[in-house]
């Protein structure tokens, strides 16, 4: 019957997608809406209006069920008791933000990118930035504007900065992100809960060339592990992204099995042929870049041992294509997943590369579907009128004509009787109230008031973010507007003239850029050194202005609470030293000493007594 049932399921419009798991038929309709189908009567709540029992095998019922689509009570032919309750549900409408847009990208030292505005815009459309090879240590305090930062991991024991991965999650998901332990400075992990349809083990991913200095042999050894650790301890889907350094070409990332030989052990949770083609994933994996190096081949296997698989050349826009990430010759930058988070993904694509938000690197798109929001909209709602004033010169006499001449005058002589020392706050409000009504009455009468339908249109597209840098002058403004123009020209006609005037105008964008940057910091500092020594004040109101306006706070952050409690213990535990010995001294020596000491202060005093003014 479950056989005859999930090919019944496939066949229905509404659904986007289908499986098996434990037993059950997991579906995903259109509208993203999630459903488990264990018999026949499941049918209803996917949008099925009656049932052919016989088509199972069991025959026809004459009760249906209980409950029919959405949870509505039906009889028989799955009709709702309530006619009226089917518009109610017609109505309701998932919110805008029921996706999860996440970034990654090796940014490649993220300081010297948040110079320019365009890294801090892009990431404005997005909830969640990965970003590896952010080149920072522990002094560096990087913000962006409605985000929050993660721990991050920073390369230790190096010359210079290097490496590391930082995480930035939106303000209103934050406290929804959990962060893991890491057992390498390669991966950043971290749990979202209750916030995506499922709870999804992220993993922000740096690892170095091979030929590097800093590459190891058990890197991925130590991946492996950590990913045994954090799913034995819960239940979580995996999603890795970052830059690899793995060169997988078109080799297959899972083991293929026979179907068969699977449903005969029981082993249906293997992602076989029948498994990736219910999520709508080929098993051919697409890739421009054909190569494969030795951490393409250990990538390859970590995919196959924890039934991971690469998105890159299987979903969104980038499906059947397999676009390259590194210098227009490689791919090294992957997102790789649980499959079944495949069904949640609504788009995955590899961004235009931009020089401006990294050397070499592509970025990679990625929206997983959330928990909607649901809202309901009112047919019937009171529109907003609103009355506004419109003078007339053609109603100039007509207007003059409706003025109410005993109104006024009864008005004129109480304002002139008015004990001015007894005024209040409402006698005024009264008189401005009796004003206005002649007013309005002589507009309403000469035909200069309208009434306007006002409705409220909501915006459903975010405001473009704008980042406005104090060193960003006008000479960087005419660069960047340059540098975009050659950049949607180099999109059209991708010429070799085009990519070199691209790269031309980059270069000079980035040297204006830095030159102001410079020069801004030149001046700030030689501000500050002048305002130390003439004007503190200022200095101290400069110097808060110029530094994070939490920045205070996020120094107490860093101390723990431990920390804390710990130093004032050992302060008031400390034990008094009783080893020294001190000698009794004589009273006329210590005034003695003590006269000697005094007598300049003596003798300034004597001479402020008699000084004359």
């Amino acid at each position: 019957m479950r056989f005859k049932l999930f090919q019944f399921v496939k066949k229905i419009e509404t659904v986007k997608s289908v499986f098996t798991r434990d037993g059950k038929i997991h579906c995903l309709t259109k509208n993203n809406s999630k459903f488990v189908i264990e018999s026949p009567d499941d049918l209803f709540k996917i949008g099925v209006d009656h049932v052919d029992y016989s088509l199972f095998g069991m025959g026809d019922l004459d009760y249906v069920c209980d409950e029919g689509r959405d949870g509505i009570p039906c009889i028989n032919d799955g009709n709702s008791v309530e006619n009226a309750s089917v518009s109610f549900y017609n109505n309701v409408k998932s919110d805008i933000n029921s996706v999860i847009k996440i970034l990654s990208l090796n940014v490649c030292s993220i300081k010297s990118k948040l110079k320019a505005p365009d890294l801090e815009e892009l990431c404005a459309n997005y909830d969640v930035l990965c970003f590896c090879e952010s080149k920072l240590d522990q002094y560096d305090d990087i913000e962006i504007e409605n985000f929050k930062a993660l721990p991050p991991l920073n390369r230790s024991n190096a010359k210079c900065k290097s490496g590391g991965i930082i995480v930035f999650v939106r303000e209103n998901i934050y406290e929804n992100v959990k962060v893991l332990h890491s057992s390498c400075e390669n991966v950043l992990w971290f749990a979202v809960n209750d916030v995506l349809y499922k709870n999804v083990l992220f993993g922000s991913v740096y690892i170095p060339p091979e030929n590097s200095n800093y590459s190891k042999i058990d890197i991925f050894d130590v991946i492996e592990a950590d990913l045994i650790r954090h799913t034995a301890e819960k239940d979580y889907n995996v999603c890795l992204l970052g830059d690899f350094n793995a060169r997988t070409g078109i080799k297959s990332d899972f083991t293929l099995l026979d179907g068969y030989v699977c449903n005969s052990v029981q082993l249906e949770d293997i992602v076989d042929v029948v498994n990736l083609e219910n999520f709508d994933v080929k098993t051919s994996r697409y890739n421009f870049d054909k190569n494969v190096n030795n951490y393409g081949n250990r990538l390859l296997q970590l995919c196959k041992n924890f039934e991971i698989l690469i998105a890159n050349g299987r979903l969104g826009t980038d499906k059947e294509k397999g676009a390259l990430t590194c210098k227009n010759c490689s791919t090294v930058d992957y997102c790789i997943l649980s499959p079944n988070l495949f069904s949640f993904v609504s788009d995955f694509h590899i961004l235009p590369f931009d020089h401006m938000i990294s050397d070499v690197h592509n970025a990679l798109h990625i929206e997983l579907l959330c928990n909607p929001i649901v809202t309901c909209d009112i047919e019937n709602f009171d529109k907003n009128n609103i009355v506004k004033p419109k003078w007339d010169n053609n109603n100039c006499q007509l207007f003059n004509d409706a003025l109410n001449a005993d109104n006024i005058n009864d008005l004129y002589e109480r304002l002139d009787s008015l004990d001015v020392t007894s005024v209040t706050k409402d006698m005024i409000n009264d008189f401005v109230v009796e004003c206005n009504d002649i007013i309005i009455h002589a507009a309403t009468d000469s035909n200069m008031l309208k009434e306007i339908n006002v409705s409220e249109k909501k915006c459903r597209k975010k405001p473009k973010c704008k980042v406005n840098k104090p060193w960003f002058k006008a000479d960087c403004k005419r660069k960047r507007s340059d540098y975009h123009k050659a950049k949607c020209y180099n999109w059209r006609v991708k010429t070799v003239d085009s990519m070199n005037n691209l790269v031309r105008c980059s270069k000079n964008y980035k040297k204006v850029l830095n030159c102001q940057y410079n020069e801004y910091r030149r001046n700030f500092v030689k501000k500050l050194r002048n305002l130390s020594l003439n004007d503190p004040k200022s200095y101290w109101t400069l110097l808060n202005r110029s530094g994070n306006c939490n920045g205070k706070n996020k120094v107490l952050e860093k101390v723990s609470n431990e920390c804390f409690f710990e130093h004032f213990k050992k302060l008031s535990n400390a034990q008094e030293d009783n080893d020294c010995d001190f000698v009794d001294v004589d009273r006329n020596t210590v005034t003695n000493l003590n006269i000697n000491i005094n007598s300049p202060k003596s003798v300034a005093i004597r001479g402020l007594i008699y000084a004359t003014v």
